[in-house]
């Protein structure tokens, strides 16, 4: 089962189009993005992009993630912005 930070992962790589900018926007290491992409094509036994010359193009797969997540993002983004700092009471 992929998490909303699997899809998210994919789709900030096909955006970026290179691990070295994706990995930063994802604050984590190129080796760590590295595993985390081996691991998500690994549990949907599917590659999700072609690496050509430093270069991530999507492939078939990846494009229905990404077009998933592009559904997923901006209600995640909107439920966030509506919880954002509700506990939070003024003290003093």
């Amino acid at each position: 089962r992929l998490t909303w930070t699997d899809f998210h992962t994919v789709l900030l790589v096909s955006r970026h189009g290179q691990l070295a900018m994706a990995s930063k926007a994802l604050a984590v290491t190129h080796a760590t993005l590295l595993r985390k992409l081996a691991s998500i094509e690994s549990r949907l036994g599917a590659r999700l992009f072609d690496r050509e010359r430093g270069r991530y193009t999507l492939t078939a797969p990846g494009e229905e993630l990404v077009q998933a997540a592009l559904g997923i993002e901006p209600l995640a983004r909107s439920a966030e912005m509506r919880v954002l700092g509700q506990d939070l009471r003024p003290s003093g």
